[in-house]
């Protein structure tokens, strides 16, 4: 399952994260263009709301959560591929590996509305203002929009919010956030409203209860850690039949973000509680390890969670080393699994050509007559011969420093990097390279056996194939209706906390069908955009000229603001805007 940027311009390709092998691409980077820009850390700042974006997909899945997920979709995956072949000798293997996809979709689509909603969080409010904790993707900011780094590491961080403020003052983002609002709240057919209202009213709730969740990097990380360090989550995911997984995955998910955004009731946060050493930058952040600090878990829950991944994790090791099982895949699904701590920004296929003399040249099209990449051939393989390679552009996990290396017939051409890896560091970063060819291996093998399967059971129920319509894919074909269950998780979530079941019915019937514009009068909707750029810190004189272009001569802004306000309240109970001695001290979304 692909985790993507909302609302993606026309003039490139949409970004996403790929959650199994947490790699993916940004889409409005060209290797042959911005390899030049990529190495000197001054990507084109209009990269900069998708790398946050698909920075936040890619740390949250470096986490026990993603672990699972991806240890059921590759389990899932390498069996079905193994078995393909002879599938009706091996329909119980076959079965099992479904059985295994069917669970991880379920799971994967149940938590795509906070899997986007704390992407969007990092886009439209973190700011990288905390003094006590530092969230990943913002290295990966620095490291590719910040210019080469400075010897003092600290000092250079200390930029980091004004790049992020420079973003948000963009009016592109204040165009992208509007969409995201105006999107419908339906959480099963659009999980980016209904996850960003959950977030923003956890965030709201946490806040008025403890004071160091009023910095929204503070309550990034914590969140992240709250949700993908949960080991009862792990446990549901591979440690239970798959009808305690039906019965309780989503209950768990849903529990977790009702006790924050109803009071933090039930939780451990005593104040004398050192909240903040627990969010420091602790292996946690990178790995796949149950954090026992994890609030609101047990350490039973811990144990249960870590025992269950290593015995999965386990599992897949004895199947690479087992005689009586295909090695090759299931090695494969081994070198996946290991290599998904790359946050890979671009990857394209390239032909190679080496020269009889040892050196090389590589060309990113083949009509072109222009060579975007020359050099002395590096690999062991033979000389005078050509042929498609892959081109990839990925950071390391630590430093954020970019990396860039071409690969050929399974070793790597060519590499150039910023800083100094150590020598453990760069025999890492070009095995993460070389990787991009086996996932893709295994995702093509997977797909072409899903369409055929997603067509037969079409067929059994009566209806005509899908052919190449990416709207129907095998999932719907089992599961047609699961969308509606998902938006039942997240109806109680993305409205305010409190409301009375009439309300909440009246506020679930307002943002379904247009997001937030059912909480504007008509006359007043063109407000919104000028909402989205306070909430941002920057308005834009347009935006401001055609909201007074909607307005009465009489009409003064305080009034208008208490007009929404009322509006807003029968509708979901709450104010948008809160006003103190005549100005805007906070805005709700």
């Amino acid at each position: 399952m692909r985790f993507s940027e909302p609302n993606p311009t026309i003039r490139h390709r949409q970004s996403y994260v790929a959650l199994p092998s947490n790699s993916g691409i940004i889409g409005s980077l060209h290797s042959p263009l911005d390899l030049g820009k990529f190495l000197k850390g001054k990507l084109d700042f209009n990269a900069l709301p998708s790398v946050i974006h698909e920075g936040t997909h890619h740390w949250c899945f470096l986490s026990p959560v993603g672990t699972a997920l991806s240890l059921l979709y590759y389990r899932g995956v390498g069996t079905v591929v193994e078995f393909a072949d002879n599938s009706e000798a091996h329909e119980v293997e076959i079965q099992a590996g479904i059985s295994d996809l069917i669970r991880y979709e379920m799971a994967s689509r149940t938590m795509a509305p906070i899997i986007e909603g704390l992407a969007l969080f990092a886009e439209f409010d973190v700011a990288g203002s905390s003094r006590d904790v530092w969230p990943i993707p913002l290295t990966w900011v620095f490291g590719l929009f910040g210019g080469q780094p400075e010897d003092d590491l600290e000092a250079s961080l200390d930029r980091t919010p004004a790049l992020m403020a420079k973003m948000r003052s963009d009016e592109l983002l204040i165009e992208r956030k509007a969409k995201v609002l105006l999107g419908s709240a339906d959480a099963g057919r659009n999980p980016y409203l209904a996850g960003y209202l959950t977030v923003k009213w956890a965030w709201h709730t946490a806040a008025s209860k403890r004071p160091e969740f009023a910095n929204a990097d503070v309550f990034f990380v914590f969140l992240r850690n709250y949700i993908f360090s949960d080991p009862e989550l792990v446990r549901l995911l591979l440690g239970v039949s798959r009808e305690e997984f039906e019965t309780k995955f989503a209950v768990r998910l849903q529990h977790r973000l009702l006790t924050l955004r109803n009071g933090l009731d039930g939780l451990p946060l005593k104040e004398e509680r050192p909240l903040l050493d627990s969010l420091e930058n602790h292996e946690w952040q990178y790995g796949s390890s149950c954090d026992p600090g994890t609030v609101g878990v047990t350490d039973e829950e811990v144990r249960n969670g870590e025992d269950v991944l290593a015995s999965s994790i386990a599992q897949l090791e004895c199947l690479a080393n087992s005689k009586s099982r295909n090695r090759a895949v299931w090695g494969t699904v081994v070198d996946v699994m290991s290599e998904r701590d790359a946050f890979v920004l671009d990857r394209c296929e390239v032909n190679v050509e080496i020269m009889q003399n040892g050196t090389f040249r590589v060309n990113y099209d083949p009509e072109a007559q222009t060579f975007f990449c020359t050099g002395q051939c590096a690999i062991s393989g033979p000389h005078e011969t050509s042929g498609v390679g892959y081109a990839t552009m990925l950071v390391s996990r630590n430093l954020g420093l970019p990396y860039f290396a071409i690969c050929y017939k399974g070793e790597v051409l060519y590499a150039i990097g910023r800083g100094a890896p150590d020598q453990k560091e760069e025999a890492w970063l070009r095995r993460l390279a070389l990787g991009v060819e086996r996932t893709v291996w295994l995702t093509d093998s997977w797909e072409t056996y899903a369409n055929e399967w997603r067509d037969k059971v079409r067929n059994s129920q009566g209806l005509p194939s899908a052919g190449k319509a990416k709207s129907s894919t095998w999932f719907d074909a089992v599961l047609p209706d699961f969308e509606n269950y998902v938006a039942c998780v997240y109806w109680p979530l993305c409205v305010p906390p409190g409301l009375s079941p009439e309300l909440r019915q009246r506020a679930v019937k307002s943002l379904k069908p247009r997001g937030v514009a059912g909480l504007f009068p008509d006359s007043r909707i063109r407000l919104l955009p000028l909402m989205v750029g306070w909430s941002l810190g920057q308005c834009t004189d347009r935006h401001f000229q055609a909201f007074i272009s909607s307005c009465n001569p009489d009409d003064t802004m305080l009034a208008v603001l208490e007009e929404v306000n009322e509006y807003a309240k029968s509708r979901w109970g709450s104010d948008l805007f809160a006003i103190e001695d005549e100005e805007i001290k906070a805005i709700a979304i």
